[in-house]
């Protein structure tokens, strides 16, 4: 089995274990603005997996709007302190419900100290 292979059914078991835990995650390059969400987490935000592309702003979008504020200032919190975070957060799916989250990450930094990005995963 060549490294492709291995790389492809990887990312599969890692797909259905994440649809089996209803556990989504996610990667944000800061610098680029850049945010990767796996097909689980589209699923979770009752969106069709990879439909749109996300940014920070979408997602913020996507926070009830009672919890925004309060999550921007976590995640520029997160960025300032680096390392662990977590919060909890309300979504409006598009349908209109209401869902509860539970996102847990860290924030990645070089080795000059610059941020990098972070990484989470959520889960309901």
């Amino acid at each position: 089995m060549g490294q492709d292979d291995r790389v492809t059914r990887i990312e599969r078991q890692l797909s259905a274990a994440q649809q089996i835990a209803h556990i989504g995650s996610w990667e944000w390059d800061v610098a680029t603005n850049t945010v990767s969400w796996s097909d689980e987490l589209y699923r979770i935000y009752g969106l069709e997996p990879q439909s749109c592309g996300i940014t920070f702003e979408s997602f913020l979008g996507r926070v009830h709007p009672d919890d925004r504020d309060r999550v921007r200032r976590e995640v520029t919190a997160a960025l300032e302190r680096g390392g662990r975070f977590a919060y909890p957060e309300r979504i409006i799916r598009p349908d209109g419900t209401i869902c509860t989250l539970e996102s847990v990450g860290e924030v990645a930094r070089d080795g000059r100290g610059a941020v990098l990005g972070s990484s989470a995963r959520a889960a309901t």
